[in-house]
């Protein structure tokens, strides 16, 4: 304890002269440096404010491609007092490839669920003599049709396809968990999200009754060649919506 005591004494002691003479030398040698901070500061502003040509440049074609969209949208004449005929609303939200249409229908809801997928708009090729023309899957509008009921835990899926105006079922998956089943999201092609759930039988298989009975079921409840032709508007104008709106995100990133 001694020594600690001798030790602040002496650094008590420190002449006061000699520490007012290294701080006078602190401030001379600061004021014969070059004032270098404010060069750097410029320097960084002006290679903020650079713009690269090929930045202009996509910046310049990306206004371009979404002023073409916007004013070249293709809209259905009578689109929204058909879709209103038919019972259902749309929600969807921006950036979300995701779709559905709701409806009630008497205990029932009847939920169409539908995924924004690359889609393949080039014409059909002209087929062989003697061949059938038929639609190539890629072309069609892919959608899973839900239909619950509030005293119920369950749910009938069917899977489908539209494709000019004319609706298909793909396969009738029943799935013991509604909330499971309204989860699900559709893929391109045709192969639907629910692996796990016993898809049903190969339909053509089955006897036409009952094929023809599971579309009356469906007509029912409005799912029809019209509203095929619903569902086929609502994809393209919610695809060409999302693409207008990834131009204008990359757009604000890039500006």
């Amino acid at each position: 304890m001694q020594a600690f005591r001798q030790l602040a004494r002496t650094c008590v002691r420190v002449n006061p002269q000699t520490l007012t003479s290294a701080t006078r030398s602190m401030v001379t040698l600061r004021a014969a440096l070059p004032k270098v901070a404010p060069v750097y500061a410029n320097k960084f502003e002006a290679f903020r404010n650079y713009s690269s040509p090929a930045r202009q440049t996509l910046n310049s074609e990306l206004n371009k491609e979404i002023a073409y969209e916007v004013e070249n949208a293709e809209v259905m004449d009578g689109f929204q007092d058909a879709l209103a005929a038919t019972g259902f609303s749309v929600k969807d939200s921006a950036g979300n490839c995701n779709l559905r249409l709701e409806k009630l229908h008497d205990d029932e809801k009847i939920t169409v669920l539908m995924k924004i997928e690359l889609m393949d708009d080039d014409e059909p090729e002209e087929p062989e003599d003697g061949a059938e023309d038929e639609p190539r899957p890629s072309q069609g509008v892919y959608y899973t049709v839900v239909v619950t009921k509030n005293d119920k835990q369950g749910a009938l899926c069917f899977d489908m396809v539209s494709y000019q105006g004319s609706a298909s079922i793909e396969t009738i998956t029943y799935n013991p968990s509604a909330d499971s089943a309204l989860s699900l999201g559709v893929k391109p092609e045709g192969e639907f999200a629910n692996h796990q759930t016993y898809c049903g039988p190969n339909l053509q298989d089955i006897e036409e009754s009952l094929e023809g009975a599971f579309g009356e079921y469906l007509m029912e409840r409005g799912i029809n060649d019209n509203f095929a032709l619903i569902c086929e508007q609502v994809y393209r104008e919610k695809e060409q919506k999302e693409y207008v709106h990834w131009l204008k995100q990359i757009s604000e990133f890039t500006a």
